[in-house]
Order: C-alpha cells, then sequence, then structure tokens
C-alpha cells in the first residue's frame, strides 16, 4: 500500500474519533432540530428543505422567531457555518499524485435580515487559486430576497443562474461529489462569457409558487463571471412541476448575448440554453436526471455551434438511528463539443459516508470510457471528508 493511500486512510480514521463533537451547522442549531429534518443526505435538500430555502431560512409557519422589535428578527447567536473540505489523496491518471491536506474553507452566514427580507452571504477559499500563496478569499456566493408573498419573491444575486432553485437537478453547491454534472459545468460554445451555469454572475429575479406544486424563477442577468453585469443581456425562465409529491419535472430556458466589454467578450456573441430535467424520491433512493441543448455564436460570430449535454445519477441512502450513514451513488454523464462532431461520456462512482450528519467522507472512482480518438481516456480517484459547522 503506498504512502498517499496510508494516509488517506489515517485522516478518515481521524475523523471517524472525531465525531464526539456531534456539532450540527448553525440553522440546525437554531431551531433546536437535526440535519436529516432539511436534507435527504446533507447537503442535499428534501421537501422540507426546499420550504425552508423559499421561506427565506425560517419555518414561519412552524416555530415563530423572538421578535426584538417590529423590525429585527435575531437569533441567540449569530447564524454563521464553516465548512473545510480536506483531499488527503487525489489523483489522475495523467496527473501527480497530491496531498490537499486542506483544500477548501467556506464562511457562509444566512437567515432573516429584516421582516420579509433575507439574505445569504459566503466566502470562499480553495487550494486551486493562482496567486503565489493559494487560498486567495471571494465571494463565491451573496444575495438578498424580499418575500412579498410565496408567489411573488424578489432576489439581487451574485451567483449562479440558478440560486433560488430549491431542487437539486442543477445545483452544483449541493452535489454530493466531487465534480459537477455536465449539464451544470460545461461551458459548450464558449459565448456565455466562457462561463457555465453555476458560474457566478450578477442577476435580479423574481420566483415563487402560485401554487403548492408549481415554483417558477423568471430573471435578467448579465453574462457568466462578469462582477459587474456589463451590458446584462441574459434572460431566463425555469419552471419545476411536482407532478407527483416526490416527484418533479422542470424545464429551463436562457437566452443571452456577451457583449464586447465583458471580460471575454472580444466580439457580440449570442447564446441560448434549453434545459428539461427530473428528479424523484423513492424510499430512500433519489434520481436525478437533466438534459441541456446549447447554441452558441462561435468565437467569430459568423455562425451558430451546437452541443448537447445529460446526465442520469442514483443514489440510495443507508440510515441508521433515522440518520444518513452510507450512501452510494453512480452517475453517467456525456456532453458533447466541436458543434456536436466530438461526443465524451463518463461515469462517476461515489461512496460517502457520515459520521455524524455533518461531518461525512467519500472514496469516488471517475472514469471516461468513451472520447474522440484524439484524446485519452480520463480517470481519477479522489478521498475527500467535508465537515459543516
Amino acid at each position: 500500500m503506498n504512502k498517499g493511500i496510508i494516509s488517506s486512510l489515517l485522516a478518515l480514521a481521524l475523523a471517524t474519533a472525531a465525531t464526539a463533537a456531534h456539532a450540527v451547522p448553525a440553522f440546525a442549531r437554531k431551531y433546536d432540530s437535526n440535519c436529516s429534518s432539511c436534507h435527504t443526505a446533507y447537503p442535499q435538500l428534501n421537501k422540507a428543505g426546499r420550504k425552508f430555502k423559499e421561506a427565506g431560512y425560517a419555518f414561519p409557519k412552524l416555530k415563530g422567531e423572538t421578535t426584538i422589535s417590529d423590525f429585527l428578527h435575531f437569533d441567540s447567536y449569530l447564524p454563521a457555518s464553516a465548512v473545510f473540505k480536506i483531499r488527503p489523496y487525489d489523483k489522475k491518471n495523467d496527473g501527480d499524485e497530491k496531498l490537499r491536506a486542506l483544500h477548501e474553507v467556506e464562511l457562509m452566514v444566512a437567515g432573516r435580515l429584516y421582516k420579509n427580507v433575507s439574505g445569504y452571504f459566503e466566502l470562499e477559499a480553495e487550494d486551486e487559486d493562482t496567486n503565489a500563496r493559494g487560498f486567495e478569499v471571494g465571494v463565491s456566493d451573496a444575495w438578498l430576497t424580499y418575500t412579498h408573498s410565496d408567489a411573488v419573491k424578489l432576489q439581487a444575486t451574485w451567483g449562479s443562474l440558478l440560486a433560488t432553485d430549491p431542487y437539486d437537478t442543477y445545483s452544483g453547491a449541493r452535489r454530493l461529489t466531487r465534480g459537477t454534472q455536465s449539464v451544470i459545468a460545461r461551458s459548450f460554445g464558449g459565448a456565455d462569457n466562457g462561463g457555465s451555469l453555476d458560474t457566478s454572475r450578477q442577476s435580479l429575479s423574481v420566483f415563487g409558487r402560485p401554487m403548492e406544486n408549481v415554483y417558477y424563477s423568471v430573471g435578467v442577468a448579465g453574462v457568466a463571471d462578469d462582477a459587474e453585469g456589463v451590458n446584462p443581456g441574459t434572460i431566463y425562465g425555469r419552471v419545476a412541476v411536482d407532478v407527483m409529491p416526490d416527484v418533479m419535472v422542470g424545464l429551463l430556458y436562457l437566452d443571452g448575448k456577451c457583449e464586447t466589454g465583458a471580460t471575454n467578450c472580444t466580439v457580440d456573441r449570442d447564446y441560448t440554453r434549453f434545459g428539461i430535467d427530473a428528479q424523484a424520491d423513492i424510499g430512500n433512493a433519489r434520481v436525478m436526471a437533466a438534459w441541456l441543448s446549447a447554441d452558441d455564436d462561435n468565437a467569430a460570430a459568423t455562425s451558430e455551434v451546437e452541443n448537447d449535454a445529460w446526465y442520469l445519477q442514483g443514489e440510495y441512502v443507508i440510515k441508521k438511528d433515522g440518520r444518513p450513514q452510507i450512501v452510494p451513488l453512480l452517475r453517467i454523464d456525456s456532453y458533447e463539443t466541436n458543434n456536436g462532431a466530438d461526443d465524451y461520456m463518463s461515469a462517476t462512482l461515489n461512496v460517502g459516508y457520515y459520521f455524524t450528519q455533518n461531518i461525512r467522507g467519500f472514496a469516488e472512482y471517475f472514469r471516461e470510457f468513451d472520447v474522440p480518438s484524439t484524446d485519452s481516456e480520463d480517470k481519477r480517484f479522489t478521498l475527500q471528508l467535508e465537515a459543516g459547522f
């Protein structure tokens, strides 16, 4: 057994010993609850978790908050959480073996700010930053939400385009794996400033539930990764319908323009995205799938290129004493490049173990098994530990 694997097993053993702390994230502390109240398996949301998120991080109909005045609602402590991610072993087939003893640190503050106003703020630092010391701190996500009613909520966002979305099909932040689904992570033809659905951007949106089983979101946004929202020519619409109590089917449409002046736009380029997605909970199993068609102007804006992507993911939550303990997961990803001429397909096998509800480790094996003849198949094995407090 090589030294990398030995050090990885040692790190996971130390994590097991740390479970006596029984630390729980801030929202669970605030509501004297546990993570399983809102998560199928942390960080993925269940139905109660979706309602909690949409209500501005509160259960106002279930548990009232102490009113200090007519204006402010305070917790008895600052509702802050920190997440640490450790990768004691990370190896690609064509790369070096890495000891990423501390891979990423996140600090999150969220909750009610003023009557019907809620907010979320996240600082993030990770080892892949390119500055000399690494771990450059930046604002990865931030938003402010005003709730007029269940049907109408207004949100100003720096974050992913679907930050308001309570479902997990397009959420890279609530994935259980190291890698992000192809539909979410790909930049396709690159006309969206070289970014993806998961890339942070400036946006204003209206969202809510006009009916209990129907969620919608519409908005206007800048292009991906442009912090000043130069020439915000992107509009989008999203609808998700709970066709059954535990089955959702959704649609996504995005139409945008990356105009000269944005970070990576040397010419004006148009792009569209059309997606279909579904999520189903069957007992302790969850199945998610999404398909996305992307049309982009080419780099010179002289013609269009079309590329598709899809994924299918299944997971099963094995519980002990009512909480997740072991979560095996399998995902198949597929995407196209070069105007559909080149196809890529990969499989991700992930097995997660929850030492407590908010401390989990996983082993993940990723492998490409269909690539163009000009490329070689990639594979990667990762051990990761995540702890949220």
